[in-house]
């Protein structure tokens, strides 16, 4: 598929040598797309409802079946800033035996770099039947703008995978994220005469010391939730004297399946009245929200997976269960089965993140493998709501 491994890494480079962190995909975006027509890709460069930048490209076998599948691609092009304490130029693409270092080497341009490869190849083969289209999404690390704008779209896919770095344990399912800022409103007195107020940071300790307290609901698959305080702030200037009538916090909460937003909302009121019956507590869930999901293990396509995974690389896959969030959480919450799936690395977010350059050429042939097998994967249900053009 790949003439050698050498073009790999020169593709793999040329996107870690474009700086791209949250709301600045352009330049990297346009680099993708025009390397995708450049081998034969049909490709748009689409604008967001916000002015960011995606791509999305698609490409159709030649044969003609009663079912013919339609499987997305999908991946972000954003990556985090490089921070400090790198051994290496955060933005050189170095290569050290196997690995490539460079931010955004792993989360995630070597999966954007397999997709892009399985693309060409797709595009290049006649002799499979359905369609296969690949977006490069923006903001997936700030609020997942993109990901939420392509969903907008209209377009519907018989499955997505998702080019996240979990080669050895595909993700089938995973925690849901929604953060939560709570508003506790007292009364205001002069700070030498507290008992004629009602303090609202007092209240806001109790709240949050009740919180701590409280169980943590929990999973078979998935696991424990979690909840983190993020940040705390009252007053309203640098010092006064006065006994402070608003709090508030925003708390970051990982929901498990079966676990919902109003649920969240539910017990923090609970909590609140419990604790501090004299304080007005406002909740407010903020954006992005993302739910929980699961992808039943019975459908047809996770099947498919694990069948296409065993014979190429001769062993099933050790699905697993997502502790962190990302487009996939959208994608499935759409109606999308999907997987995570993509060459792996180490040091994601953290000085000298790396991938292994070899599994860039193994996810591409998997991806291709994945589409063009004889196997019918769908549900029954037609993915083509809208062409994918």
């Amino acid at each position: 598929m790949t003439e050698a491994t050498d073009e790999t890494v020169v593709l793999l480079r040329s996107l870690v040598q474009c700086p791209s962190p949250s709301g600045q995909e352009e330049a990297v975006q346009r680099l993708i797309a025009d390397w995708l027509r450049l081998n034969g890709v049909a490709t748009t460069l689409q604008t967001t409802a916000d002015g960011l930048s995606n791509v999305f490209a698609t490409v159709r076998g030649d044969r003609h079946g009663e079912a013919a599948p339609s499987l997305l691609l999908l991946g972000h092009a954003d990556t985090v800033l490089p921070g400090n304490g790198w051994t290496h130029d955060p933005y050189s693409g170095v290569l050290e035996g196997h690995r490539l270092y460079g931010r955004g080497a792993v989360d995630m341009k070597a999966g954007l770099a397999a997709a892009m490869l399985a693309m060409r190849e797709l595009a290049r083969r006649s002799d499979w039947c359905g369609t296969v289209s690949f977006a490069s999404v923006a903001d997936e690390e700030a609020s997942s703008r993109g990901a939420v704008d392509l969903i907008a779209r209209g377009l519907r896919f018989d499955a997505a995978v998702v080019c996240e770095p979990h080669f050895d344990d595909p993700v089938v399912g995973g925690v849901g994220k929604i953060n939560v800022r709570i508003t506790c409103r007292g009364r205001s007195a002069h700070g030498s005469r507290p008992e004629e107020g009602v303090n609202a940071i007092d209240a806001m300790a109790r709240l949050l010391h009740a919180l701590q307290a409280s169980p943590v609901r929990e999973h078979p698959l998935v696991g424990r939730g979690s909840r983190c305080v993020l940040r705390i702030q009252s007053g309203d200037g640098p010092y006064e004297i006065r006994v402070p009538d608003r709090c508030s916090c925003l708390v970051n909460w990982h929901l498990v399946p079966g676990e919902s937003a109003d649920d969240v909302v539910g017990e923090l009121r609970a909590l609140a009245e419990s604790v501090s019956p004299a304080v007005d507590a406002i909740f407010d869930v903020l954006p992005p929200a993302y739910p929980s999901y699961l992808t039943a293990p019975d459908h047809p396509f996770l099947r498919h997976f694990t069948e296409t995974y065993r014979r190429e690389f001769g062993h099933d896959p050790a699905f697993a269960y997502g502790r962190g969030v990302s487009d996939a959480n959208l994608l499935a919450d759409s109606g999308i089965p999907t997987v995570m799936f993509g060459p792996s690395g180490a040091n994601l977010h953290a000085a000298d993140e790396w991938v292994d350059v070899r599994q860039i050429g193994e996810a591409a042939r998997f991806y291709v493998a994945l589409a063009t097998s004889e196997r019918t994967w769908t549900s029954g249900q037609s993915g083509h709501r809208k062409d994918h053009s």
